[in-house]
């Protein structure tokens, strides 16, 4: 059940960075502000970001008020590394003060603090962790009610990272997550479970904005969306050099893509970027796997900055889709479009993993580009010759996931419209 507000109208943050430009960042804002809006149409939303300008006109239209990240620097994450380190510092150091002067601050002006980005709070190193871990830290700073929403934690193989992680997390008013592998990572670093919940990942509440392409009448059509960030999982990434690892992951696409018009002759085929961003750009990723394929009058590379809700609508166009970008497969099973997943964490398989099976769920850890590359054919050739049976179990899962999904906005507004 959930609490009904009284008193005036609450105001939530999400905190961390929401670039506009990562369409899946954007689903994930969108749809948890439908979810609260489901048990609270009048709430105020707000998010941090480092280029307001940018993002404000994207979120314009969905209500949601764009502010400047107080503490941000413009340079690298080392750089920003180093500055909350000397911040931290002075700030526990005057922490009673900076307590006081937070009543004044903006943050303290928002009854509610979410963090959302998704699986950033793991291992993958020292200063990524602490750079995304100081949003939580200046949150509770402010002695509001701070929580993480519908994520991917660890893993935390490290016990400096861990205790780091534990510090921070066991101070939080609630945890949601998305997928149960959490809930093992969370326990390896000694973490109470009292405070975390399972919900869903918030992007299958998204509606997509209808879009169509010219094509001829008889073609299949099929989305693609490749993620350079995938390339240090590689098996030989290391050894063999990124640059080379690279055009050698464009080449397994590309090979899968000729291999699938061979077969089928009548295919369109749409490169749909999910992230436009300068450190990882899909758009120069599909530039890429264009060049090596040698059947280039039936592709075409979309170059278009998509909003979230736009580019889940060209996914739902598609006759199939195969993505290495966990929100734009997510776009494309619950639209009910047959999908192959090419993933690279444990939240591919927690989330995706009831949906998809064995034939169409690809890990890429591990495994070099000649055997990605067979893999992959497989995968496709299976979903594509199973698609009506894919899309009918798709089509009966998909109210259960939007249920959970909503889970995470009745959650957020009980904990709002209860009492300190």
């Amino acid at each position: 059940m959930v609490k009904k507000q009284s008193g005036k109208s609450k105001k939530v943050l999400f905190i961390d960075e929401y670039n506009s430009f990562n369409d899946g960042e954007m689903a994930r804002v969108l749809s948890v502000a439908t979810a609260l809006r489901v048990y609270q149409p009048d709430i105020d939303i707000s998010i941090l970001s480092s280029s307001p300008t940018l993002d404000a006109p994207r979120y314009q239209k969905s209500d949601i008020t764009v502010i400047k990240r107080p503490w941000h620097r413009d340079g690298s994450i080392k750089a920003d590394f180093i500055y909350f380190a000397v911040i931290a510092t002075f700030m526990l150091l005057w922490y009673s003060l900076l307590r006081m002067f937070g009543k004044r601050g903006k943050l303290h002006q928002y009854d509610l603090h979410i963090h959302l980005t998704g699986d950033v709070i793991n291992d993958r190193g020292l200063p990524p962790l602490i750079y995304h871990l100081y949003h939580l830290f200046f949150a509770l700073l402010s002695g509001k009610k701070t929580v993480i929403c519908a994520e991917s934690l660890g893993p935390f193989n490290s016990k400096v990272t861990g205790f780091i992680t534990r510090l921070i997390l066991c101070r939080l008013d609630l945890i949601t997550i998305r997928e149960l592998f959490t809930v093992k990572h969370l326990n390896k670093i000694g973490l109470s479970c009292s405070n975390v919940v399972l919900t869903g990942d918030p992007a299958f509440l998204l509606e997509p904005t209808p879009m169509s392409f010219p094509k001829k009448t008889d073609d299949i059509i099929i989305g693609i969306t490749g993620n350079p960030d995938v390339i240090p999982y590689l098996a030989g990434c290391v050894s063999n050099g990124y640059t080379t690892r690279y055009y050698e992951y464009a080449q397994l696409f590309a090979g899968a893509i000729d291999n699938f018009i061979d077969c089928h002759k009548s295919v369109t085929v749409l490169l749909i970027a999910h992230v436009f961003r300068p450190d990882s750009d899909d758009i120069k990723m599909h530039e890429a796997i264009y060049s090596k394929i040698m059947h280039k009058d039936k592709v075409q590379l979309l170059r278009e900055y998509y909003t979230a809700d736009e580019v889940k609508g060209v996914i739902a166009s598609c006759d199939l889709f195969v993505g290495s970008r966990m929100h734009a497969t997510i776009a494309a099973v619950s639209t009910g479009v047959p999908t192959v997943a090419v993933g690279h964490a444990h939240k591919f398989q927690g989330v995706l993993g009831d949906l998809l099976g064995p034939e169409s769920l690809i890990d890429i850890r591990g495994n070099n580009c000649n055997m990605l590359g067979s893999k992959l054919q497989s995968a496709m050739n299976y979903a594509w010759d199973n698609r009506q049976a894919i899309t009918k179990r798709l089509n009966e899962c998909l109210d259960d996931k939007k249920k959970q999904s909503l889970l995470n906005g009745a959650y957020l507004i009980n904990l709002l419209n209860t009492r300190p």
